[in-house]
């Protein structure tokens, strides 16, 4: 397991994408922002069992953490679990005076079903536990700085 400085990318491109598999997030920066850009799965988590997401960004200038799971053909369902993991890690290894305005949760996958109950019932439970909201997409999915 690596620090979290050691898996850090401060960013200010125009375009930050993220991709693996058959998935790629795209963050629009037009305003070139600073975004702290975390590999958690394969840095930070190297060869280690627990379930993390992918990647972890840190809008600076909005205190905002978005966490970023990319989906090949596998389980949607586990992806939640993965980003809870990874918020409950952050929450420990957070330093104190870092006040956090609001936490977002990306999965990106290939294919999911619109009306999978038991995906929203667990997408519930992440936002009553932590205040976070996940938000499910198809394969490539771009946002806007300006959105969050």
């Amino acid at each position: 397991m690596r620090s979290l400085e050691e898996c850090t990318k401060s960013r200010n491109d125009i375009e930050i994408v993220l991709s693996e598999k058959r998935s790629s997030f795209k963050l629009m920066n037009p305003d070139k922002y600073p975004v702290d850009v975390v590999t958690i799965d394969g840095c930070v988590f190297e060869n280690e069992p627990s379930p993390r997401c992918d990647y972890l960004l840190f809008l600076k200038e909005k205190t905002i953490e978005v966490y970023v799971e990319l989906k090949g053909k596998r389980n949607i369902e586990h992806a939640v679990d993965q980003i809870d993991s990874t918020i409950s890690y952050m929450i420990c290894a957070k330093k104190a005076g870092i006040k956090l305005i609001k936490r977002v949760g990306y999965i990106i996958g290939c294919r999911y079903p619109q009306d999978n109950l038991r995906l929203k019932k667990l997408v519930k439970k992440i936002y009553e536990k932590y205040r976070c909201s996940i938000k499910v997409k198809n394969s490539n999915f771009s946002v806007n700085y300006d959105e969050f």
